[in-house]
Protein backbone atom coordinates (compact mmCIF):
# COMPACT_ATOMS: atom_id res chain seq x y z
CA UNK A 1 0.00 0.00 0.00
CA UNK A 2 1.21 3.22 -0.63
CA UNK A 3 0.68 4.79 2.93
CA UNK A 4 2.19 1.66 4.58
CA UNK A 5 -0.33 0.35 5.91
CA UNK A 6 -2.06 -3.14 6.37
CA UNK A 7 1.46 -4.86 5.39
CA UNK A 8 0.37 -8.28 6.85
CA UNK A 9 -2.38 -8.36 4.39
CA UNK A 10 -0.79 -9.64 1.75
CA UNK A 11 -2.33 -12.21 -1.51
CA UNK A 12 -1.48 -15.35 0.91
CA UNK A 13 -3.65 -13.75 4.28
CA UNK A 14 -6.32 -12.20 1.85
CA UNK A 15 -6.81 -16.18 0.31
CA UNK A 16 -6.86 -17.36 4.12
CA UNK A 17 -9.30 -14.97 5.42
CA UNK A 18 -11.48 -15.59 3.28
CA UNK A 19 -11.22 -19.19 3.12
CA UNK A 20 -12.67 -18.71 6.67
CA UNK A 21 -8.97 -19.50 7.80
CA UNK A 22 -7.30 -17.87 10.80
CA UNK A 23 -4.17 -15.74 10.28
CA UNK A 24 -0.84 -17.00 11.53
CA UNK A 25 0.42 -14.67 14.53
CA UNK A 26 -0.27 -10.81 13.75
CA UNK A 27 0.49 -9.09 16.73
CA UNK A 28 -0.22 -5.64 18.02
CA UNK A 29 -2.32 -3.22 16.20
CA UNK A 30 -2.09 -5.18 12.84
CA UNK A 31 -3.32 -7.82 14.91
CA UNK A 32 -6.72 -6.62 16.00
CA UNK A 33 -7.41 -5.25 12.40
CA UNK A 34 -6.83 -8.63 11.38
CA UNK A 35 -9.63 -10.67 14.04
CA UNK A 36 -11.56 -7.65 12.99
CA UNK A 37 -11.74 -8.24 9.14
CA UNK A 38 -11.58 -12.07 9.85
CA UNK A 39 -15.02 -11.42 12.21
CA UNK A 40 -16.68 -9.68 9.60
CA UNK A 41 -15.75 -11.67 7.11
CA UNK A 42 -17.12 -14.90 9.58
CA UNK A 43 -20.06 -12.81 10.00
CA UNK A 44 -21.05 -11.83 6.75
CA UNK A 45 -20.65 -15.65 5.74
CA UNK A 46 -23.54 -16.66 8.02
CA UNK A 47 -25.79 -14.35 6.45
CA UNK A 48 -25.12 -15.69 3.24
CA UNK A 49 -25.47 -19.51 3.96
CA UNK A 50 -28.37 -18.72 5.83
CA UNK A 51 -30.17 -17.13 2.95
CA UNK A 52 -30.70 -19.71 0.33
CA UNK A 53 -31.50 -16.80 -2.06
CA UNK A 54 -28.68 -16.13 -4.82
CA UNK A 55 -26.35 -13.42 -4.73
CA UNK A 56 -26.64 -10.73 -7.45
CA UNK A 57 -24.49 -12.48 -10.04
CA UNK A 58 -24.67 -15.85 -9.37
CA UNK A 59 -26.81 -17.32 -11.17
Amino acid sequence: MADGRDQWLDKDVAERLLRGERVDAVDGLDGVRAKRLSDTLRDMADVTYANDAELPGEA
